[in-house]
């Protein structure tokens, strides 16, 4: 009878501690976890749960995402973890994130460019797990005026983590080609013993190409709006030249050398004198240029390229017109900007010019 009794009782206490461990809950670190991208996301039970080892023995982890292709990680994303034992399971949400900006590599702290060129963005790379696009902020660099600028280079990753440097550009000296036709008026003028006013039109460009540096300096610092440069030239040009129209081309060639030079250091200048003087102003601010009908004796004028569209300065009159000059489409209507001349008038480009 005693043996029986015992036999019962190990027997409610067998039940009593079989069912203490099968009532054993899981406790959860946290519900949720960041996961950097380029990590792995654990199999480990030990590192959802707070049990102890013997308990932690029985909990399987399952729906574990897959590697990306060619990847021994995950894709950026949210994912559900699935803890569970025979009587039990827990869900633990998992985040993997970029968080990681990508790397310069190999970015120098300064870059020489030709002048006239411009940088070109193969020069940059950036390591990071994502695709990643490079761009340049170079609106500070006046790659038609040598000197030393300030660029922002940028690498910007697939999640938008993005890395900046600031670097220094620098432009070189323009170089100057001696054409063969100007290497033999050298020569001629030499051999031909003229005077200084008809010999070195290399010389006078130079010396033209210098006061037209200083000019826009003066007139149309660094930093001011390319159309608010071009009218800056033209109205400077309008007040301070004086127009030679009694003179054929040739004549004034012969009396005054180089037609921009004759501009900008004498002031005075026949209808292309004007036009060459504002192209070598506009180089020197930085701003495209075109001089239309260049070296035909016949009425001349500049289109300059701002805000992204192309205006006329047609400097003889001082005036400044949007669009196309209406002696290249009369019948078109032309936009117009003015601006007060010299005399307090307002000179514009109109129809019947």
């Amino acid at each position: 009878m005693r043996k029986n009794i015992s036999r019962g009782i190990l027997f409610i206490l067998t039940m009593m501690v079989l069912m203490g461990c099968s009532k054993e809950k899981m406790e959860l670190k946290s519900k949720s976890l960041i996961v950097e991208y380029g990590n792995t996301i654990s199999n480990k039970a030990e590192d959802y749960l707070k049990n102890d080892a013997d308990f932690l023995k029985n909990i399987k982890v399952e729906n574990l995402p897959k590697n990306e292709k060619d990847k021994e990680y995950p894709s950026v994303g949210e994912y559900e973890i699935i803890l569970k034992n025979d009587n039990q399971e827990e869900v633990v949400k998992v985040s993997v994130k970029d968080t990681v900006a990508p790397e310069f590599k190999d970015l120098k702290e300064k870059y020489e460019i030709e002048y006239g060129s411009k940088i070109d963005l193969k020069q940059f790379s950036a390591t990071d797990l994502s695709k990643t696009e490079i761009t340049l902020d170079d609106s500070k660099v006046n790659y038609k005026k040598s000197g030393t600028y300030k660029a922002t280079v940028i690498a910007e990753d697939s999640s938008e983590n993005k890395t900046t440097k600031e670097v220094d550009v620098v432009i070189k000296e323009e170089k100057k080609e001696v054409t063969k036709k100007e290497s033999n008026n050298g020569s001629s003028s030499k051999n031909n013993g003229k005077s200084n006013n008809t010999s070195g039109n290399g010389s006078r460009l130079t010396q033209a190409k210098a006061e037209a540096k200083k000019i826009v300096n003066q007139i149309a610092p660094n930093g001011m709006a390319d159309y608010d440069k071009a009218k800056a030239i033209c109205k400077y040009l309008f007040n301070n030249v004086s127009v030679q129209t009694d003179q054929s081309n040739e004549a004034y060639k012969k009396n005054h050398g180089d037609e921009a030079y004759g501009a900008l250091i004498l002031k005075k200048a026949a209808c292309s004198g004007f036009c060459n003087a504002v192209t070598l102003m506009c180089q020197e601010a930085g701003i495209q240029t075109q001089h239309i009908n260049k070296n035909k004796w016949t009425h001349q004028w500049n289109k300059v390229k701002v805000q992204g569209k192309w205006v006329i300065l047609d400097a003889q009159g001082g005036m400044f017109g949007m669009s196309k000059h209406p002696l290249q489409e009369a019948n078109e209507t032309q936009q117009v900007v003015r601006f007060t001349d010299v005399n307090g008038q307002n000179s514009f480009v109109s129809p019947n010019y």
